[in-house]
């Protein structure tokens, strides 16, 4: 995910179909001049974490929460929707479907 938050999305006119072509942009961009084979791997906390516990502590503000995410659907408030972690695994999900 630490790729996916460096993703500066300052705009809320840019959808969640256009960051997933933009991510694999970036992973297929930074990964075929070394290799022929990338392996995307994506990380999550367990809900019932010390460290999800730490991280929502950091958040401080209630996130955004969206439950079906859709290729259309305008991204709004990008970091506030990476603090929560339903949101981080809808996000993954979403990404996975796409590509």
């Amino acid at each position: 995910m630490a790729r996916v938050q460096k993703v500066s999305v300052e705009s809320t006119q840019i959808p969640f179909g256009s960051l997933a072509s933009c991510l694999m942009a970036m992973v297929l961009r930074e990964g075929l001049d070394s290799s022929r084979i990338i392996y995307f791997v994506f990380d999550t906390y367990k809900e019932n974490s010390t460290k999800n516990t730490e991280r929502s502590m950091r958040g401080e503000v209630p996130g955004v929460q969206e439950v079906n995410i859709t290729a259309l659907q305008l991204i709004k408030q990008w970091k506030r929707f990476l603090s929560q972690l339903k949101n981080e695994t809808s996000l993954i999900s979403f990404l996975v479907e796409e590509w």
